[in-house]
């Protein structure tokens, strides 16, 4: 059963130390790669406009979503060091994880050992800087779901942070558009929440369109064809995992959904994070996360994490394991 704590415990400040220390430690150790370029990127940006350098921006990350660049552009004209920047938002995306697994009934140690251990966790500390910062605030909006203003501004922020976050979100709006259509169902009518909602969602997926409608064209053009049927092997067993350990099935099936179908036409590698993180959300209320899939997905990400790390320090640029 989920449950809440009941205030502020030092050992929260575990995960988030961690994922700052090893940030900071590992960075300098990339020599290829997007570390590399987004090192580059954000020291070359004290100097430039805010025009001017959103087009350096776009063709050295190829991204021409806004939130990450504005973020970056900001703190380096005030003189912030990367460094700072990319350990403090480690930390802050430790201790919301953190957070969300407690608060989905995981022991704190044991959520604690799953973000500072597991891979994909150490991949957005340490590599993928854009998606970790529209990590942040994918989960601000998750555990902001009761107060439905601000969890959609979030995820307007997420969205602008990084378009790939978007694949959660259809899944999230199908859940909410079928919870309400079956309320609606029972009790003959359409409440004035549900409209405003949806047009408040319309407003939203218009306005990000208009934004990084550009971005969407150019990853979709990118990724298609990466894919390959077998590619489900890798994503399969998280589905049946979580289907196997949630209560609300339904809601489960239209979170894999998305994922299952995009997975033979772009690839596993850009969406299995996601699947883990649904098991990790759905897994951890059970026996306080101390169960099969949260042990043996830890295990395994936890090695899976050491090779990436031991690649990083050899060769300065590593080849993705444990995807």
């Amino acid at each position: 059963m989920a449950r809440t704590e009941p205030g502020f415990d030092p050992r929260y400040l575990l995960a988030p130390i961690v994922a700052f220390v090893l940030t900071v430690w590992i960075d300098p150790s990339y020599t290829g790669g997007d570390p590399s370029l987004y090192r580059y990127v954000y020291d070359a940006l004290a100097t430039e406009s805010l025009s001017h350098g959103f087009f350096f921006y776009s063709v050295i990350l190829s991204s021409t979503e806004p939130l990450y660049y504005i973020i970056i552009w900001t703190l380096s004209h005030i003189g912030v060091p990367r460094e700072v920047f990319i350990g403090v938002s480690s930390a802050i995306l430790a201790l919301l994880s953190t957070k969300i697994l407690v608060r989905r009934g995981a022991h704190l140690l044991v959520a604690s050992a799953v973000v500072s251990s597991s891979f994909y966790f150490i991949l957005l500390y340490t590599t993928t800087d854009r998606l970790k910062i529209a990590t942040i605030f994918l989960i601000a909006s998750v555990m902001s779901a009761n107060r439905l203003r601000l969890a959609i501004a979030f995820a307007f922020l997420a969205t602008a942070a990084h378009i790939q976050v978007a694949i959660l979100y259809l899944s999230f709006i199908t859940i909410y558009m079928a919870n309400q259509l079956r309320t609606a169902i029972k009790i003959g009518t359409i409440s004035s929440n549900v409209i405003g909602t949806t047009v408040a969602v319309i407003a939203v997926v218009l306005v990000s369109y208009y934004v990084i409608g550009n971005q969407i064209a150019s990853k979709a053009n990118s990724y298609i064809g990466l894919g390959k049927t077998e590619d489900l092997i890798r994503v399969i067993p998280f589905y049946l995992a979580t289907l196997y350990y949630a209560k609300d099935r339904v809601n489960v099936s239209l979170l894999f959904l998305p994922i299952i179908a995009l997975t033979p036409i772009v690839g596993y590698g850009r969406l299995n994070i996601f699947s883990y993180f649904i098991l990790l959300y759905y897994c951890s209320e059970k026996r306080q996360g101390v169960n099969i899939p949260v042990i043996l997905s830890t295990v395994y990400f936890g090695y899976s994490s050491y090779v990436f790390l031991a690649r990083i320090i050899e060769f300065g640029e590593p080849l993705l394991v444990g995807q």
